[in-house]
């Protein structure tokens, strides 16, 4: 039995997977997350390594724990042993592909399989459920990745785990037959360059590894190496110290929730998701100062696992948020989708935690309310009065705060904490004249929601009675250059809201909108009442038009009175 807390060495990695010979992904770790772009930037770090013949190459930490009937927990390291055992599986493979079956067999047992006794012979990585059976088929298996692997590729959704695994494999692949080829001689000199890269890959790409015997253990490992710089995710430090504080019994329930957590987190970051999380409920915190309040707030078994709970629950929340057509949205009137709609049009991301909040807290009725207050404040301060990140992010602290703790149950008490960030209207309808906004959806929405506006001022109704819809029938035409449509994107030159119209879509294909004066007297043209007042026989003069629709706008984007 050990007697020390921890025990730290340094391996080549490939030494440590031959002398550890298995470990082990607990299912409450992150799944695989290397998207090509990180494998390929770890591959060549590696060979630029290697082809320079250094000593040393050092990659990092790898945390371990136990053993535990023979397996090492990986706690920390995962994406970097993961990857490696896919760099020796494609050595494999090139030398089995090129008749040096035994060759191919000595790197297999000593870097990928183990036989245990007894037994049959597994994988030396044992990822998580997620991930396993793709990882046996992609990599482990002879001959990976195995037609079965290639069809998997296309089954699974860009950006998942899997998908990642699948393509980082193939990206191994790719980058050994390419190093092999360099050499441009017989196929004994390519083969002897793979042997040289597997004996570096053994001894001389460094990691230490750390062993721990417990989670407590683990715990105390990751606060220090945080307190003292190192770059660890808030969301590590936060299960590690979930599970030092969990009575007996209650790791699995835990476990649970956290694999939960996990899958609704997906690919956001886990760091901006704790700290959108904890200002929800207490206000503003540096990420600095995050894990130190959440140890501080939750001390006890029960406490953390209702933390987790709550966690679970706002990463649901927090997808709803980004997906109008998220199922949470169905219990609130049809407006509360448009409205987180056009929030993702104007790329609201700073009210994220409001919105947290208010689901949390307020009746239904409320939260639509507030919704449509973020959009002004948003409109108003940010976007065309561009206003201090920093001032935005306390106001919504604060009013989150009040949220919290019920202190806030009205509109008006609402529009009384969003005061700070509403722009009197003179000073609004000014900026609105001569702003230059670079994003076109965001010109495509302004004048949606104006048209909307008079349209409800005539008394008119439409089918395409939302911003949604009526930017799906239209299309935004530049009026000082009439000429091929916009794409939704970025503008090559800043421009004015006047130098802009929306057209029906019908009509934009009937003809290609090379006369914008003949378009607007069919009377085809949105904004119909605008444009009349400032057209000329000469043309539309973008500059009173801008004018009158900076005015439109401060009556469109307001509080209620």
């Amino acid at each position: 039995m050990r007697k020390n807390q921890f025990e730290a060495g340094t391996y080549g990695i490939g030494e440590l997977i031959t002398q550890k010979k298995l470990f082990r992904v607990p299912r409450h770790q992150r799944s695989y997350a290397w998207p090509k772009e990180d494998v390929s930037a770890f591959i060549d770090d590696i060979e630029r390594a290697f082809v320079d013949n250094d000593a040393d190459y050092f990659i990092g930490l790898v945390v371990i724990q136990g053993p535990e009937d023979g397996e090492w927990i990986l706690l920390d390291g995962q994406q970097r042993l993961t990857t490696t055992t896919m760099l020796f599986s494609a050595v494999r493979n090139w030398l089995t592909d090129h008749g040096l079956k035994d060759d191919a067999k000595q790197i297999e047992a000593e870097f990928l399989a183990v036989r245990r006794l007894g037994g049959d012979y597994s994988s030396r990585m044992q990822l998580n459920e997620e991930n396993q059976n793709a990882f046996r088929l992609a990599v482990i298996d002879e001959q990976a990745p195995s037609p079965v692997a290639q069809q998997m590729l296309g089954s699974y959704p860009k950006k998942s785990s899997n998908y990642l695994l699948i393509d980082a494999a193939k990206e191994c692949r790719r980058r050994v037959d390419s190093l092999a080829s360099a050499t441009g001689k017989s196929e004994r000199d390519k083969a002897d360059r793979l042997f040289k890269l597997s004996t570096f890959l053994e001894t001389r790409v460094k990691v230490v590894c750390v062993e721990v015997s417990s989670d407590v253990d683990a715990y105390i490992l990751f606060e220090s190496l945080n307190d003292r710089g190192v770059e660890l995710s808030a969301l590590d430090l936060v299960k590690n110290y979930a599970y030092s504080r969990l009575s007996t019994g209650s790791s699995y329930q835990f476990d649970r929730q956290w694999a939960r957590l996990l899958e609704q987190l997906e690919d956001r970051n886990p760091d901006d998701f704790l700290k959108v999380s904890w200002t929800a409920k207490h206000g503003v915190v540096q990420k600095s100062q995050l894990f130190k309040k959440i140890r501080q707030q939750y001390k006890t078994s029960a406490e953390v696992l209702i933390f987790a709970d709550q966690l679970v629950k706002d990463a649901n929340n927090l997808s709803a948020f980004d997906d109008p057509d998220h199922p949470m949205w169905s219990r609130f009137p049809a407006i509360a989708k448009e409205r987180i709609y056009v929030l993702g049009l104007l790329g609201g991301k700073q009210v994220r935690p409001v919105v947290l909040s208010a689901l949390s807290n307020l009746e239904d009725d409320l939260v639509v309310e507030l919704l449509w207050l973020l959009i002004v404040v948003i409109i108003r301060f940010q976007i065309v009065g561009r206003g201090r990140t920093g001032v935005m992010e306390k106001t919504f602290g604060s009013l989150c705060e009040h949220i919290a703790s019920e202190e806030t149950k009205t509109t008006a008490s609402l529009q009384s904490k969003l005061q700070e960030l509403y722009l009197d209207d003179e000073q609004f309808a000014a900026s609105v004249a001569v702003h230059d906004e670079p994003r076109v959806g965001r010109f495509a929405y302004f004048l949606a929601e104006m048209e909307l506006y008079l349209r409800a001022l005539k008394g008119v109704t439409h089918d395409d009675s939302s911003v949604q819809l009526l930017l799906a029938t239209t299309t935004l035409v530049r009026i000082s250059n009439p000429g091929p449509q916009e794409s939704f994107g970025e503008l090559r030159e800043p421009n004015r809201i006047g130098s802009f119209m929306l057209v029906e879509s019908e009509l934009s294909s009937a003809r290609s909108v090379l006369h914008i004066p003949q378009v607007a007297s069919q009377s085809k043209m949105l904004l119909s009442r605008d444009i009349e007042e400032v057209t000329t026989p000469d043309g539309i003069d973008v500059h009173a038009r801008s004018a009158s629709l900076a005015l439109l706008a401060a009556r469109v984007w307001r509080f209620a009175s």
